[in-house]
């Protein structure tokens, strides 16, 4: 047999409405506040290289898309080529109807000197006109069952035109200033 206590139950009971109030007091502010929002800042920074100035591997963005039966292959492209200093683009399956043997770069100029320097790094490969979208600030690759390993490194190749890059930007995280809470760490 359980005796009631004659002060818990209105005692707990207005502990209770406390909390309950409370909660939705909190509720209401934080679904009624204002959202803070982030502007956002550019990925990177367009740079015209001169006609005549070296186009090094840090300038050039690469697309790698797998034409191959072999799982991971346009990743580990796309891994060898950044060890090269070339920048990271998309890596995924290729969607073209081209088959490589080894490599396809998809270029509307074989001449560019982003292209001239990309198949440079490659012991065979052919330069064709792209039958799908590609970017416009990257080198789209195809890469098939035959390709072994790169060949050459090359660090420069001259540039015949003016050509804009984007330069991927670096963003660092700024301090709390006395306004602000630091982040929570999770």
């Amino acid at each position: 047999m359980s005796r009631e206590h004659p002060v818990s139950s209105p005692v707990a009971m207005a502990v209770a409405f406390l909390v309950l109030v409370a909660g939705v007091l909190v509720g209401f502010r934080l679904l009624t506040a204002e959202a803070e929002t982030i502007t956002a800042s550019p990925t990177c920074e367009e740079r015209t290289i001169p006609a005549g100035e070296a186009i090094t591997p840090n300038l050039v963005k690469v697309d790698v898309y797998n034409a191959s039966r072999r799982a991971g292959l346009a990743n580990r492209l796309s891994i060898n080529l950044q060890r090269r200093n070339f920048l990271p683009g998309e890596v995924g399956n290729s969607t073209s109807a081209v088959v490589p043997g080894t490599i396809i770069i998809l270029a509307d100029d074989p001449q560019d000197p982003r292209v001239r320097l990309l198949q440079a790094h490659f012991r065979q490969s052919r330069v064709v006109p792209p039958d799908v979208p590609v970017s416009d600030d990257a080198i789209t690759v195809l890469v098939g069952d035959d390709f072994g390993s790169l060949g050459a490194d090359v660090r420069t190749v001259e540039n015949d035109r003016d050509l804009t890059v984007c330069i991927p930007t670096v963003t660092t995280p700024q301090e709390p200033t006395d306004d602000e809470e630091p982040a929570a760490q999770g």
